[in-house]
C-alpha cells in the first residue's frame, strides 16, 4: 500500500515547490502526494480545509517558509487531531509558535542536520518498512528543492555565495546516493 502524503503549503511560490515534488515522487511507486489546489489558501477562517485528503493520508509535510497563515494553522491543528504524524520543514531564522510537535529548521546552506533529523523522526515512526524508505525519500526531495529555492531567493535579493550553496547541495546529493543504496 502506498504512503500517502498531504503537503500543506503557504504562499504561490511554495505550491510551485510542492508542485514540483508532487511530480517527482509520482516517479516512485508506493508513494501518493497530495497538493491542495491555491484557492484553499485564503486567510479566511471560513475558507473550506481538505478534510477528506488529511483523513487518508498517512503523512503531513508541511513547508514553512514564511509566517503560517491560517489555512495551515488549521490544517497542522486537524492532523494532530486525527492523530497524523507531521514533519513540519521551516527555514532558519522563521519563528514558528502553536505546533505541538517536532519542527525541523533548515539551513539552505547547510541542510544535512535537518535532513538527518527528519530521518530519524521516521525511523521513529510506526510505518512498515517501504512507507518510511518513500517517506525518506520524499523528505529529501523536500529539503533539497527548499534549500534550492532559498539559496535562489536568497541569491535575488542579495549577493550570496554561489560556492557555498553548490556545496552544500552536493553534500546532500551525495547523502540521498547513500539513503537510496539503503
Amino acid at each position: 500500500m502506498a504512503l500517502r502524503v498531504f503537503v500543506s503549503y503557504a504562499t504561490r511560490e511554495d505550491q510551485i515547490l510542492a508542485l514540483r515534488l508532487q511530480t517527482l515522487a509520482s516517479t516512485r511507486p508506493g508513494l501518493h502526494v497530495y497538493v491542495p489546489a491555491a484557492s484553499t489558501r485564503s486567510a479566511s477562517p471560513s475558507a473550506k480545509l481538505d478534510e477528506a485528503e488529511l483523513r487518508l493520508c498517512d503523512l503531513v509535510l508541511a513547508l514553512i517558509t514564511r509566517p503560517m497563515p491560517l489555512t495551515m494553522q488549521r490544517e497542522m491543528t486537524f492532523a494532530a487531531q486525527l492523530p497524523r504524524p507531521a514533519i513540519p520543514i521551516v527555514l532558519k531564522g522563521l519563528a514558528v509558535n502553536g505546533l505541538n510537535q517536532p519542527v525541523f529548521m533548515l539551513d539552505p546552506f547547510n541542510p544535512l542536520p535537518a535532513k538527518h533529523e527528519i530521518i530519524e523522526y521516521l525511523q521513529s515512526l510506526n510505518l512498515a518498512k517501504s512507507r518510511r524508505q518513500a517517506g525518506v525519500a520524499l523528505v529529501l526531495l523536500a529539503v533539497g528543492l527548499l534549500a534550492l529555492a532559498e539559496t535562489g531567493r536568497q541569491r535575488r535579493g542579495r549577493q550570496v555565495s554561489v560556492s557555498t550553496a553548490r556545496n552544500g547541495l552536493h553534500r546532500l546529493q551525495s547523502e540521498v546516493g547513500q539513503q537510496a543504496a539503503h
